[in-house]
């Protein structure tokens, strides 16, 4: 049998197994407190870096050809190709750190659901991070009342507009960056050290944005039967010391012929 899933959920799919481990080792409220702990942790580098970034950007668009860095007694002059190569590299690992916070986004709702069999994640997050409590109205629908199509359709609407400025900041960042690296490639060859520094930017940033359609596209799965057969259920039995019933004709299907133990 087929189905079709995301990476994201095969992530999730990893994250329950691994749940299932640490929950012999940690209550339930450590694990759902330390994976709140890293969910924020990833939204502050993600924040930190996209703000590097921004700033470094504003500062490329006045158009200086140096930036002069003051530091102590020590006085820096820095080419714009190198302040270039840092805010692509930066900007590169902010995009990294949401696309992590989007992905631990979905292991507090897994972790809401299967150890506190509660569906409403964000609900359940308040006493850890009452910051979220103003949004806990609008973009969640109440399960026992219905509502019209204003309410039903604010909260999708809302979470949309308030993620289109960080979209375009990013969208504003790869407008000024690119052309600068596109130039700074074009003058100095790749050959030279600016221009290793510049392509690496280029290679580093265009991998990280292909992890986004890689998480959300449905890939088609199937069961992979040899490694059920022989590493999950022959190792069972193999504990118990003897063979599954079925060794025989796993055998005869994978080599084409009959065995006998």
């Amino acid at each position: 049998m087929k189905k079709n899933f995301t990476a994201i959920d095969v992530a999730g799919h990893e994250f329950y197994r691994a749940i299932r481990v640490w929950k012999h080792v940690l209550s339930k409220e450590q694990i759902f407190e330390r994976l709140l702990n890293q969910r924020e942790k990833s939204l502050v580098l993600a924040v930190k870096n996209l703000i590097v970034a921004v700033v470094g950007v504003l500062w490329l668009a006045s158009n200086d050809s140096s930036m002069n860095l003051q530091i102590s007694f020590l006085s820096l002059n820095i080419p714009v190709a190198y302040v270039n190569f840092a805010i692509m590299f930066t900007v590169g690992a902010s995009l990294l750190f949401f696309i992590n916070l989007f992905i631990l986004e979905t292991f507090v709702r897994i972790t809401s659901i299967k150890l506190f069999k509660f569906d409403n994640a964000e609900a359940l997050t308040i006493p850890y991070h009452g910051l979220n409590a103003w949004f806990l109205g609008i973009i969640v629908p109440h399960r026992f009342f219905l509502s019209g199509p204003f309410y039903s359709y604010y909260g999708g609407i809302l979470a949309l507009i308030l993620n289109i400025p960080i979209a375009l900041l990013f969208i504003a960042i790869a407008w000024v960056t690119f052309p600068i690296g596109f130039s700074v490639v074009q003058e100095n060859g790749i050959n030279s050290v600016i221009g290793i520094f510049t392509l690496a930017a280029f290679i580093w940033v265009s991998a990280i944005v292909s992890i986004i359609p890689f998480l959300l596209v449905r890939i088609k799965f199937s069961k992979n039967a040899q490694y059920i057969r022989w590493n999950f259920l022959n190792t069972i039995y193999r504990r118990q010391g003897i063979f599954p019933p079925q060794t025989q004709q796993w055998v005869s299907e994978k080599w084409g012929q009959k065995t006998r133990y």
